[in-house]
């Protein structure tokens, strides 16, 4: 099963659903038919380390939910489950740029921070989640760790500047600001055009405050975005008391 399956797995564990993986049905294969409180549903995920658009994939989603093949098997295994309907849910990381009849789209961005949040320090032993639990405790939890990996082109001086942003401003973190605060606070920073809020979320979540300064020290030094510690010191200073 591919890694982003797995995740979504994971979640759907994490959110007490039911659910069959890997169903056949004729050529293809549906991903997972869940159900919970007396409803079901059916779901794809489709991830992608490019950037793509929902639009431009409408023709391929489609026939993933669509197949004759494909709604006659999960028919027959509502009948197991006395439910006669379903609701069909996309989970990717394509910008969703165009509604689709029908289906429900669910960032898979906000479905890998959710696992990566819950993952505790025990011994996994599937293959994803014991890597996703080292990046959240020995990467995410390294400032100059992350620093380097920034520096590898996954984002642009712009992106950097707004992680730091997110990361310092008052207005993302307030003093005893609650963890369902700051949650929500993370899906409004998600909103930005370049989607920061995974990284700054990460931050949030897993950094304490003498480290949240060392990340944003890291993600400045040497590089033309320094301009925003003069911006942000009275921030700063309210943050270390934080």
């Amino acid at each position: 099963m591919p890694a982003e399956n797995n995740i979504v797995s994971f979640w759907l564990e994490s959110e007490n659903y039911s659910f069959i993986e890997g169903l056949n049905a004729g050529k293809r294969v549906v991903d997972f038919i869940a159900f919970k409180d007396n409803k079901a549903y059916h779901i794809e995920v489709a991830a992608s380390l490019h950037s793509r658009k929902v639009s431009e994939e409408l023709n391929s989603i489609s026939a993933r939910f669509d197949d004759v093949q494909v709604i006659k098997k999960i028919k027959e295994k509502l009948k197991f489950y006395s439910l006669s309907s379903y609701n069909k849910i996309l989970i990717t990381n394509f910008k969703a740029d165009k509604a689709i009849d029908g289906i429900s789209i669910m960032p898979f961005e906000t479905i890998a921070m959710k696992v990566l949040k819950s993952l505790d320090r025990q011994n996994y032993e599937e293959t994803t989640k014991r890597t996703m639990q080292i990046v959240k405790y020995i990467i995410l939890r390294n400032p100059k760790a992350i620093d380097e990996l920034l520096r590898l082109n996954m984002l642009g001086g712009k992106a950097k500047r707004n992680i730091v942003n997110a990361i310092l401003e008052e207005k993302y973190i307030e003093k005893n600001a609650s963890k369902d605060t700051i949650d929500e606070i993370m899906q409004q920073i998600s909103k930005r055009p370049d989607n920061t809020a995974i990284i700054a979320g990460a931050v949030n979540n897993n950094f304490n405050k003498r480290m949240k300064r060392g990340f944003a020290s890291a993600l400045l030094e040497n590089s033309d975005s320094r301009n925003i510690m003069k911006t942000t010191i009275e921030t700063q200073k309210r943050i270390s008391e934080y």
